[in-house]
C-alpha cells in the first residue's frame, strides 16, 4: 500500500456467491474449500498473498480461511498471518472491525482541514457541522455514520441502500436506524425518517458531503448530473466512473479518491500481520514500563509542587489506543503528503495520490535488479 508508505496490500478476489442466501454450515463449507483450494494451488500463505475481509465476510469467515491453511501447513509458525480481520481470540487484533471506517474520518478530518479547499467550496475548516449522504449502511457506511456523527457534529440526512434508502433532513438517528437495519435487513420502513424507494431520489437531496460507501461504478454517467454535493470522498473502490469524475471535476466538486480514503482497513490489517508474524500484541513489551514511568512523573510533579498526590493504577495505552493512534497518524500523515503533491503540480487528489505511491515504487526499486533489467 505505497500511498500510505506501508509494504502490505494487492489484488482482490472472491467467490461470487450472495452469503446472505447460504445456511451458515453452506458458507462454511465454501469458504472452507475455497480456502483449501488456494493453499493447495501455492496462491495464499503469509510470505505468498495474505487474505483479508471484504464485502460478505466478517471475522468467522476470516477465521475459517486460517483454520483450513492451519490443517494444511501445520507446521508453519507463521500461520496465523495468512489472513487477516480474525477474531481477536484467533489472533486478530483490537480495531479491525471499524478501521475503514475511522481510517477514513481521520483521512476527511485532515482533507477538511485545508483552508484554501474549504474555502473554494464555501465549506468551513472543519467537520462540524456538515451534512452527509453515505451510499452504502455496511460495515463501512455504518461506521462513517457512527464516527461523524459521535465524533464530530455532523449530521447525516441519508442512506441508501441497494433496495432503498431513508431520508431526514434534520438528521438520522443513527443507533436506531442501525437497529432497525439488523432487525430487518431494509432501511425501508425506518420510522426516524423518509422513505425511498429508488436510490437516485435521496442521490439528488442536497448534501455537503456525499459518500460512496457500497460497489463499483455506482456514481456514473446516469446518475452524475443529480448529485448536489460538494465533496465525493470515497470510501468503496472505484466508486465514481472516470466519466462521472471528469463531469464532476469540472462543476468543481472536490473528489477524495478511494486508494487513499478506504486505506484504514488495510492498514490495521497490516498491523495485525506485524503481530501474528511477531508472535507479540502491540502494547504487550511497553505496558509495564509505561505504567511506571507514568508514576515516576507523577511523582516529580508532586514533589515540584510539595504536595501528595494520589492514585490508583494509572491508565496506560490499550492495544485499541496504539492501533488507533498509528492509524491516525499514517492517515494524517499521507493526506498531508497528498495535498502538498496536489498543490506543487496543480493536479487532482487522485493524481497526487498515485503519483505519491509510484514515486515510493520507484525509490524502493531503484537500486534492486528488477530496476536494472
Amino acid at each position: 500500500m505505497a500511498v500510505v508508505d506501508i509494504p502490505y496490500g494487492g489484488a482482490h478476489g472472491g467467490v461470487s456467491v450472495d452469503p446472505s442466501k447460504l445456511s451458515k454450515s453452506e458458507l462454511e463449507q465454501l469458504t472452507r474449500q475455497y480456502a483449501r483450494e488456494l493453499t493447495k494451488s501455492g496462491f495464499m500463505g503469509p510470505s505468498i498473498d495474505v487474505a483479508g475481509p471484504d464485502i460478505g465476510t466478517d471475522t468467522t469467515t476470516m477465521a475459517w480461511v486460517m483454520d483450513e491453511y492451519s490443517k494444511l501447513a501445520p507446521n508453519d509458525t507463521e500461520g496465523l498471518a495468512v489472513v487477516t480481520g480474525k477474531p481477536e481470540a484467533s489472533g486478530g487484533i483490537a480495531g479491525r472491525v471499524e478501521a475503514t471506517g475511522l481510517g477514513f474520518y481521520y483521512a476527511l478530518h485532515q482533507f477538511l482541514s485545508d483552508l484554501e479547499l474549504t474555502e473554494t467550496l464555501g465549506l468551513t475548516n472543519n467537520l462540524d457541522n456538515k451534512s452527509y449522504i453515505i451510499q452504502g449502511f455496511g460495515n463501512v457506511g455504518y461506521y462513517i455514520s457512527k464516527f461523524v456523527t459521535e465524533n464530530a457534529k455532523g449530521k447525516v440526512v441519508g442512506i441508501l441502500e441497494k433496495d432503498g434508502g431513508t431520508y431526514n433532513p434534520d438528521g438520522l438517528d443513527i443507533k436506531a436506524l442501525k437497529k432497525h437495519f439488523d432487525r430487518h435487513h431494509t432501511l425501508k420502513g425506518f420510522d426516524g425518517g423518509d422513505t425511498y424507494s429508488y436510490a437516485e431520489e435521496i442521490l439528488a437531496k442536497e448534501c455537503d458531503i456525499l459518500v460512496p460507501a457500497a460497489v463499483e461504478r455506482t456514481i456514473n454517467s446516469e446518475n452524475m448530473h443529480l448529485l448536489k454535493c460538494k465533496i465525493v470522498a470515497e470510501a468503496a473502490n472505484m466508486p465514481v466512473t472516470l466519466k462521472a469524475e471528469e463531469y464532476l471535476n469540472n462543476r468543481g466538486v472536490a473528489i477524495l479518491p478511494d486508494i487513499l480514503m478506504n486505506s484504514g482497513g488495510v492498514i490495521t490489517s497490516y498491523f495485525e500481520y506485524v503481530k501474528n508474524i511477531g508472535h507479540i500484541s502491540p502494547g504487550k513489551l511497553t505496558k509495564r514500563w509505561e505504567m511506571r514511568s507514568n508514576e515516576a512523573i507523577l511523582k516529580f510533579i508532586a514533589g515540584l509542587l510539595d504536595v501528595e498526590l494520589t492514585h490508583g493504577e494509572l491508565h496506560v495505552a490499550s492495544d485499541l489506543d496504539i492501533v488507533n493512534n498509528a492509524l491516525e497518524d499514517l492517515m494524517t500523515t499521507s493526506v498531508k503528503s497528498t495535498q502538498k503533491t496536489a498543490s506543487r503540480f496543480a493536479i487532482n487528489y487522485r493524481d497526487a495520490a498515485y503519483l505519491n505511491a509510484v514515486n515510493r515504487i520507484y525509490e524502493n526499486l531503484r537500486y534492486s535488479s528488477y530496476y536494472a533489467a
